[in-house]
């Protein structure tokens, strides 16, 4: 499946984090991969450790490769939102739970 402009991603390199963004502008290059650019959405946590990275490399990242990102189904994800909320309902939910 090809990514468009416009698309709902997700990482799929790096599992320590589960970051969601959508695609900005594409770039098709001479070693023959398709590049991103990403409007990373809700990414304080992602953005808070690439300051502790005594290289930048991850800091100053403006372009992804194809096989670094996966589309993320809006559907599925907001359904699973849905039916865990509802699974909770009656129970007492803390809204600010630290991310580990």
């Amino acid at each position: 499946m090809s990514m468009d402009v416009g698309d709902f991603v997700r990482n799929a390199r790096d599992t320590s984090m589960l970051r969601f963004g959508t695609i900005t502008r594409k770039d098709l290059r001479e070693d023959g991969w398709a590049y991103y650019a990403i409007r990373w959405h809700d990414d304080v946590q992602y953005e808070a450790s690439v300051m502790l990275d005594e290289d930048d490399t991850r800091r100053k990242k403006m372009w992804y490769r194809v096989d670094e990102l996966c589309h993320a189904d809006l559907y599925h994800l907001e359904r699973s939102v849905y039916l865990h909320r509802r699974s909770n309902a009656g129970r007492e939910v803390k809204e600010n739970i630290p991310v580990c």
